[in-house]
């Protein structure tokens, strides 16, 4: 096993984790999973005939982010 998979593996079992919310249920992600965390955007840019997931998208910081509505992703 590589150092990195070590650290990861190291991480879940110490339970280092990035929660949110989606309705009433409750997400974890390992947080070496996560890359950062920002505040909503001001302006959001919709995407003319984009699946129905993705809500549109954002720039920050130079790179283009897609919103995607992860209620109707998962079938919540």
């Amino acid at each position: 096993m590589s150092e990195s998979e070590n650290a990861e593996v190291r991480d879940f079992e110490a339970g280092i984790f990035g929660s949110f919310w989606l309705g009433e249920a409750e997400f974890a992600l390992p947080v070496n999973h996560v890359q950062e965390v920002v505040n909503p955007p001001s302006v959001y840019t919709p995407v003319p005939l984009s699946p129905p997931d993705l809500v549109s998208l954002f720039n920050l910081r130079g790179m283009v982010i897609p919103v995607v509505d992860l209620r109707r992703l998962l079938g919540l």
